[in-house]
């Protein structure tokens, strides 16, 4: 047990509880002047975003995933999925800068969401472009995984607290497109890009769980070796297998969960624009034939031959 140990999670604890006390007193003002954006169903999904936070960066997910592999796949789906996703509903940064002292607030508005080409915002742009982002999600999200990156963040502190940072500034950047809740430095992604977006975070997901969960040899050295050392007597290789397909199973199952939901949400809202979208006039049509309303497109067919049979008779 390094110092180390003790420093980051009471950091941490204490930068979660501000943010939660600014967020909390922005939430209240706004509550005042905006109700229709402070809305209770915001302020639980930051709360359980926030809950997610501590369970995989305090405890108990962070001690854990040093002597379990399902640890540290709960800690995966927590920071790439889970967390980001609810903290984003939750709209943070608009209510967060509200809960700053009057001065602080007008000048982080102003740098954030009023100007436009501000230093700030210029600088975040190039760097925050939609494919770059989902680029760098989907590296952090695989190599999470990757033996010898889990050893060597396992064996150092340091590294094993910047490799999560890593994951969940990653999945911040990547979950911010599809929420579309942060600065907005871009335009909004269109319902079927961001259906592409989902689905190709979808399946690099189902290939590790699926990987991982059928695999009939131990995948990580580093656990084999923790957990025979804490039962040298049976030797826990056939333990690491179960926890292997466990950790395997909890990303197969929990990930596609999050993002084929997600999908289905984004198809529904597709299909929800396009009812509410007027209704669009072929050109190759007829006047009667583009008026009518439907279900009466038979008078069309009346209409043509009264016109007939006036017409034999003339």
């Amino acid at each position: 047990m390094t110092i180390l140990n003790w420093i980051f999670p009471i950091f941490l604890l204490l930068l979660l509880a501000l943010t939660t006390g600014l967020y909390w007193r922005g939430w209240r003002k706004l509550r005042i002047a905006f109700p229709q954006l402070a809305t209770r169903g915001r302020l639980f999904a930051f709360g359980m975003g926030i809950v997610g936070l501590v369970l995989a960066l305090v405890a108990p997910l962070m001690q854990l995933s040093q002597e379990y592999l399902f640890a540290r796949a709960l800690q995966k789906v927590l920071l790439s999925m889970l967390a980001p996703s609810l903290l984003w509903l939750s709209c943070p940064l608009h209510t967060i800068v509200w809960g700053l002292p009057m001065r602080w607030r007008r000048s982080a508005a102003r740098h954030l969401f009023l100007k436009s080409k501000s230093q700030l915002r210029q600088m975040i742009q190039p760097f925050t472009q939609p494919g770059l982002a989902w680029l760098f999600f989907v590296m952090t999200f695989s190599i999470w995984h990757e033996p010898r990156y889990l050893t060597w963040t396992m064996q150092n502190v340091a590294a094993h607290y910047f490799s999560v940072f890593w994951l969940l500034g990653a999945a911040l950047l990547y979950w911010s497109h599809i929420l579309y809740t942060g600065l907005r430095t871009h335009t909004r992604l269109s319902g079927w890009f961001v259906f592409v977006y989902l689905l190709g975070v979808e399946i690099p997901n189902m290939f590790i769980g699926v990987s991982m969960a059928f695999s009939s040899t131990p995948l990580y050295a580093y656990y084999v070796q923790v957990q025979s050392a804490q039962n040298a007597a049976t030797g826990f290789l056939q333990g690491e297998l179960y926890d292997q397909m466990l950790s395997g199973g909890i990303i197969w199952v929990v990930g596609s969960m999050v993002y084929i939901s997600t999908i289905v949400l984004v198809f529904n809202r597709l299909f929800k624009l396009e009812k509410a979208m007027p209704p669009m006039l072929s050109p190759d049509r007829e006047a009667d034939e583009r008026w009518i309303a439907p279900g009466l497109e038979y008078r069309v067919v009346q209409n043509r031959w009264r016109q007939v049979q006036s017409g034999k008779q003339e």
